[in-house]
């Protein structure tokens, strides 16, 4: 791998993760909000429904959300399984993104999709890990109960961290498709 396209990947990796740091500040900003709202008593601390069920039907939506999370970074967060998907959207790059490769070669237009495609399987998991807080956000609303609250952030959380974009998937995918 040449250094333009190890810096094109850098500034790639860059953008990505910014768009992390976003996911992760609105759920920061949610689980504050919702502790700040508890502690000055500024909700009404009475149950609109009943905590129990309340509880129940977050958990099955949670645990629904998390199984999900998983099948996807499991499923499809694969080389083989990405270079087969990019295939198909070699049509669909955004050449100024792309300036540091020579897209008229076929691996070069193929890593692009590729690293799009990744990008896009990556946001549709942050995008399941922050409903997973506003879930408890929503089921904290209507039974303020802050225990509860918290540990379904914390799994959102979680959800988000162990997502991470790692630079070292699109290294992966340099040297599963180059080669």
């Amino acid at each position: 791998m040449d250094d333009t396209i190890q810096n094109g990947l850098v500034i790639l990796h860059k953008k990505i993760k910014f768009l992390w740091l976003a996911v992760l500040s609105g759920m920061l900003i949610i689980i504050l909000l919702s502790y700040v709202l508890y502690n000055f008593q500024i909700i009404e601390l009475t149950p609109v429904i009943n905590p129990q069920d309340a509880d129940k039907i977050s958990l099955v939506l949670i645990v629904v959300l998390v199984l999900a999370i998983f099948f996807l970074k499991r499923s499809y967060l694969i080389a083989s399984k990405i270079k087969e998907k990019a295939a198909r959207n070699l049509n669909k790059i955004n050449r100024e993104d792309f300036t540091f490769l020579a897209l008229d070669r076929e691996e070069h237009s193929l890593l692009a999709s590729s690293i799009l495609y990744v990008n896009k399987i990556y946001l549709i998991i942050w995008f399941l890990a922050e409903l997973v807080v506003l879930i408890a956000f929503v089921n904290f609303i209507l039974a303020p109960l802050i225990n509860t609250f918290l540990i379904y952030s914390f799994v959102g959380l979680y959800s988000l961290a162990a997502n991470y974009p790692s630079l070292r998937i699109y290294k992966k995918l340099y040297i599963y498709i180059v080669s």
